[in-house]
C-alpha cells in the first residue's frame, strides 16, 4: 500500500460511497449467470467477509456501508430504460455501524460449534467459536474454521520434566535442556512433498551448573563423581525419550496430509446439513425472503478436504423443510 497517511485518512463514509455508486453504474451490469431477480451487493466493514480491512486504533472510523441493487435494475440501466440517477435511486444502503447481532443468531453460532464438534472425526476439529455477521435484506452469515490432524499429547516431554523434578540433584543448580525447534517445511522442488518436522535432542546442550559452596564446606570428591554419573545417566534417558518424541512427531505429521479424510469430511457436512434443518428455524429474527449462509473454512494440506464449503438456504426454504444449496 504505497499511499500517504492524508490518503488513508480519506477513506470515509462518502469516500466508499461513491465508489461504490461508481461500480454500480458502471461496471456490475457485467456480471453473466445471474436471474434479474438476484442482488448484486457490495459490503464494506471491518466484521466483513467479503472485504477484509487490518484491525488497529483507527477501526472505529472505518465505515461500515452495504449497498445492493437487482440485477435486473442493472440491465435495464445498461439496456437505456434507466438513467443514471434512477438505477441510485433503486440501490438500497444500510449502515451497517447501527445493526446489532439478535440473540438467536448467536444462540445458533453456539450450536453450531457444539453440533460440529461433535461428528467422531479424530481427524476434523472446529477450532473456535463461529464468527456471525448480519447484513440486512441479505441475511445472516457464519464462519466457521474447521483444522484437521489429531492433537498431539506431549506425554514422553511430560514424562521428561517429572524425571527431572524428581532427580535428587544435591548440589546442582539447575539444568538446561534445548529440545531444538520444530519446523515444516515446504519442498519448493517437489510440490507434493512435505518434509516431516524436525527435533533435534543435542546431548551437548545439556548445561549443568554446580554452584560453588562457601570456601568452609569440602565436596566428597566420590560422591559427586556418583552424582555426576547418576546425572549423565539421566540425560541419556532424557535424550532417547526425546527421539521418540520426535519420532511420533515425524509420524503424526505425515499421517494427516496422507490420511484419506472423506468420510470425515461426509460426516462433518451431513452434520451440518441435520444442524441446519433442526435449529436453523429458531432464527426468526430473520425475514422470510433472507438467508442463512455458511461458510467452512477447511486448514491443512490434506487433498482429501476441500479448501472452502459455502452453504446457503433461504428462510421460506428452510421453514417447509428443503434441502440447503452446498458447494
Amino acid at each position: 500500500d504505497q499511499r500517504t497517511d492524508d490518503e488513508k485518512k480519506m477513506i470515509d463514509k462518502e469516500w466508499v460511497e461513491m465508489r461504490m455508486l461508481d461500480y454500480f453504474t458502471r461496471y456490475a451490469a457485467q456480471l453473466r449467470g445471474l436471474s434479474p431477480d438476484e442482488e448484486v451487493r457490495l459490503t464494506f466493514s471491518p466484521r466483513s467477509q467479503v472485504v477484509r480491512i487490518i484491525r488497529d486504533d483507527r477501526q472505529a472510523d472505518i465505515p461500515n456501508i452495504t449497498m445492493w441493487v437487482s440485477y435486473g435494475d442493472l440491465q435495464r440501466h445498461t439496456r437505456g430504460e434507466i438513467s443514471d440517477s434512477e438505477l441510485i435511486s433503486r440501490i438500497q444502503q444500510f449502515d451497517l455501524s447501527e445493526t446489532e447481532i439478535a440473540q438467536d443468531q448467536n444462540i445458533f453460532a453456539s450450536v453450531l460449534e457444539t453440533a460440529l464438534s461433535n461428528t467422531g472425526s479424530e481427524h476434523l476439529r472446529v477450532s473456535r467459536k463461529p464468527s456471525v455477521e448480519y447484513l440486512p435484506g441479505l441475511g445472516v452469515h457464519y464462519s466457521v474454521n474447521v483444522r484437521t490432524g489429531r492433537s498431539f499429547a506431549f506425554s514422553n516431554l511430560q514424562q521428561i520434566g517429572r524425571m527431572i523434578d524428581d532427580t535428587d540433584f544435591g548440589d546442582v543448580q539447575h539444568i538446561e535442556i534445548d529440545l531444538g525447534d520444530i519446523t515444516h517445511m515446504l519442498d519448493n522442488d517437489q510440490d507434493s512433498y512435505v518434509h516431516s518436522p524436525t527435533f533435534n535432542f543435542d546431548a551437548d546442550s545439556l548445561r549443568i551448573s554446580i554452584q560453588k559452596m562457601r570456601d568452609s564446606l569440602r565436596f566428597d570428591s566420590e560422591e559427586l563423581r556418583k552424582q555426576l554419573e547418576q546425572i549423565r545417566i539421566q540425560a541419556e534417558e532424557a535424550r532417547q525419550q526425546g527421539e521418540d518424541v520426535r519420532r511420533q512427531l515425524e509420524f503424526r505429521f505425515a499421517e494427516q496430509d496422507t490420511l484419506d479424510l472423506s468420510d470425515d469430511v461426509d460426516r462433518f457436512l451431513d452434520e451440518l446439513k441435520n444442524t441446519v434443518a433442526n435449529y436453523g428455524p429458531t432464527l426468526q429474527s430473520l425475514d422470510e425472503n433472507e438467508l442463512l449462509m455458511i461458510t467452512i473454512n477447511w486448514s491443512g494440506r490434506n487433498p482429501t478436504v476441500p479448501e472452502r464449503t459455502y452453504l446457503r438456504i433461504k428462510k421460506t426454504d428452510l421453514l417447509r423443510g428443503a434441502e440447503p444449496i452446498i458447494e
